[in-house]
C-alpha cells in the first residue's frame, strides 16, 4: 500500500478513533487491532507510560514499523562481552514467555548501545524476534506495525540497568494491556492528529 494511502487510512481511524477498542500496555502507547497477528495501529504517548517500566526489549515477532505520523528513534543493542567498552553496560535480563510469564530468574548481562537511528513520516524500519531495541518516539507518533515471519521465538526478554537485587525481590509478571478508555483515547489521539497530521 502506498505511504499516501496509508496515512489517509490511518487518519480516518483517528478521527474516530473513540469507536474502536484501542489496548493500552505499559509502554505509553494506544494499540488497535486490526488484523490479529498481523497489523496494527500504534499510537504513542510518554504521559501513559508506567513509572520504572523497561523500554529495552526483545519482541515476540518479527515486524515492520511503518512512520506514519511523528519521528520514531530508536538504539538497537547487541550482546558483548567487552565491559571495558564505553558502549557496554551491564543489564539485568528477564526471560518470559510468549504469553508474558516469568521463565526463571534475571540474568546478568551486558549490552552495547548502537547508534540513535531516526525515523520520519513515510520511512519504515524491520525488528526481528531476537533484535534488542529501545523505541523513543516522540508523543504522538504513530506506527504501523506489520507482522513479519522470518524467525521462530521461543521468548521474548526485557532488559534493565544493572544494580543488586534485594534478598527475596521478585520481578513483576508483564502488564496486561488492558481497553482504554475514552478520555485517555482522546488525549492521545488529539496529540497525534494535532502534532502530525
Amino acid at each position: 500500500m502506498e505511504t499516501a494511502t496509508v496515512r489517509a487510512m490511518v487518519k480516518a481511524i483517528l478521527q474516530r478513533a473513540e469507536h474502536f477498542a484501542w489496548e493500552v500496555p505499559a509502554n505509553g502507547r494506544l494499540t488497535l487491532v486490526l488484523e490479529p497477528n498481523v497489523t496494527v495501529i500504534n499510537v504513542f504517548h510518554s504521559k501513559y507510560r508506567v513509572p520504572n517500566s523497561t523500554a529495552i526489549h526483545s519482541h515476540t515477532m518479527d515486524f515492520r514499523s511503518d512512520i506514519v505520523g511523528g519521528v520514531m528513534r530508536q538504539h538497537r543493542y547487541l550482546r558483548s562481552e567487552f565491559i571495558h567498552d564505553r558502549r557496554v553496560s551491564r543489564y539485568w535480563e528477564q526471560e518470559l514467555s510468549l504469553g508474558g510469564k516469568l521463565l526463571g530468574i534475571p540474568e546478568e548481562c551486558s549490552l552495547a548501545e548502537g547508534p540513535v537511528e531516526t525515523y520520519a513520516a513515510g520511512q519504515f524500519y524491520e525488528i526481528t524476534s531476537d533484535e534488542i531495541h529501545q523505541s523513543l518516539p516522540e508523543d504522538g507518533t504513530v506506527t504501523l506495525i506489520t507482522r513479519q515471519h522470518k524467525t521462530v521465538p521461543l521468548s521474548v526478554s526485557t532488559f534493565w540497568p544493572y544494580a543488586p537485587i534485594a534478598e527475596g525481590a521478585k520481578p513483576s509478571e508483564k502488564v496486561v494491556p488492558g481497553i482504554a478508555n475514552v478520555a485517555v483515547i482522546a488525549d492521545v489521539v488529539s496529540c497525534a492528529l494535532e502534532q502530525w497530521f
